[in-house]
């Protein structure tokens, strides 16, 4: 009952209807079908036919209500550089990690899952062999993706590129495949989506200022430094010359008032229009 509840074969409160989705997952075409599925997103050559609306996974990942929701399926994670996708795993000397998707425990599938990967009844042999042979991902190497590598599985097809040039952050690239599978106008859409999608989610918090304070350490030690040292001269100069300070300023005032006047003076007994070195008198 809780999975078919959990699946909604069966009428039940967290459920609103049922989906026709094909054939019996238990029989050997619905194995099939997983297979082929799965097969398009562990293959990382096989980018042009996962983003093609002819391929086993038909529309889903080049309809526009998932790349909208790109924060959603995708985890945003740092590395050494944006030229980072799924050809860096052949490129890289390091060897790649492997991850196995189980569901968390706290999904409603998962104590299903658990009961066909560990069921002995021969009816569920298809569906059992397919999730422990056709969830397997490959992961980035610790090396590059300093991170659990369930968070470091490249897409197929999928490459990134600076948002500008500099920029610490990185937006979506659709792969030469992809581009030639669907075109360079919805490869383009593509990107476009995801990257309003990341952009919008780019909020700042606690998490971010602290980073920033961690890559900008250095020079906030340097200025601190200079910033004390220099502090410590001023207060020494100053007690040399504090006198100099008082005084100096006193007695350029007392000048400016004498000049001042003195230039007055000597303006009040010329001529109208006469300049102010012509000697010419009323």
């Amino acid at each position: 009952d809780t999975y078919m509840c959990d699946c909604c074969l069966s009428p039940c409160a967290k459920c609103e209807g049922s989906l026709d989705k094909g054939d019996d997952i238990l029989s050997a075409a619905g194995a099939d079908i997983m297979t082929s599925k799965m097969n398009d997103l562990t293959d990382l050559s096989a980018g042009s036919s996962l983003f093609s609306p002819t391929g086993a996974n038909g529309d889903t990942f080049s309809a526009t209500s998932f790349w909208k929701e790109a924060t959603k399926y995708f985890n945003q994670v740092c590395l050494p550089s944006c030229n980072i996708g799924f050809e860096s795993i052949n490129a890289s000397t390091d060897p790649a990690r492997n991850y196995t998707y189980t569901p968390a425990m706290d999904d409603d599938l998962h104590d299903a899952w658990v009961a066909l990967l560990n069921g002995t009844n021969a009816l569920v042999n298809p569906i059992k062999s397919v999730i422990a042979t056709s969830f397997t991902f490959q992961a980035l190497p610790e090396s590059i993706c300093p991170y659990n590598k369930e968070l470091c599985v490249p897409m197929p097809g999928m490459d990134f590129q600076e948002i500008t040039a500099g920029a610490d952050y990185c937006t979506f690239k659709m792969g030469a495949d992809v581009v030639t599978a669907v075109g360079d106008f919805a490869a383009s859409a593509f990107e476009s989506m995801g990257g309003s999608a990341m952009s919008g989610a780019a909020t700042e918090n606690f998490g971010d200022w602290v980073g920033d304070f961690q890559r900008t350490i250095d020079t906030f030690i340097v200025v601190s430094v200079l910033s004390f040292l220099f502090g410590i001269l001023f207060l020494v100069v100053l007690r040399f010359t504090v006198g100099l300070c008082v005084w100096l300023p006193v007695g350029i005032t007392v000048l400016m008032f004498w000049f001042g006047g003195a230039f007055v003076f000597v303006l009040s007994g010329q001529c109208s229009g006469a300049g102010i070195f012509e000697t010419g008198q009323r």
